[in-house]
C-alpha cells in the first residue's frame, strides 16, 4: 500500500474531502478515581493522525461505556495524550 500521505492526497480528490484522518484504536484498563472503591474500568481510545503535513496532526479521544474524554489536537502525539481529561471517565 501507498504511503499515508499519497492515499490522504487520492482521497481528498476523489473523495473531495477537506479534511481527513488515520484512525488508531486501542483498548486499556484502569483503576476508576471516583469514590472509595477502584473499579477496573475499560477504556477505548481513538487517536485520530491527519497525517505529517496537517496542523494540528493528533486528536485524541476515549469512552468508558458512557463516558468520554477528549482533549485539544496538537502536532505532538505525546501532547494530545497528555492533554486528554482522562479525570472525566471517573465522573
Amino acid at each position: 500500500m501507498e504511503p499515508d500521505s499519497e492515499v490522504f492526497e487520492y482521497l481528498k480528490q476523489s473523495g473531495k474531502f477537506f479534511e481527513i484522518y488515520r484512525v488508531h484504536n486501542f483498548v486499556g484498563y484502569r483503576y476508576t478515581q471516583a469514590g472509595k472503591e477502584k473499579l477496573v474500568q475499560e477504556v477505548n481510545v481513538e487517536i485520530l493522525d491527519a497525517g505529517e503535513n496537517a496542523h494540528p496532526r493528533y486528536h485524541v479521544s476515549a469512552t468508558a461505556g458512557d463516558k468520554k474524554a477528549h482533549g485539544n489536537s496538537n502536532d505532538s502525539l505525546e501532547a494530545a495524550i497528555a492533554v486528554v481529561h482522562w479525570w472525566d471517565l471517573d465522573k
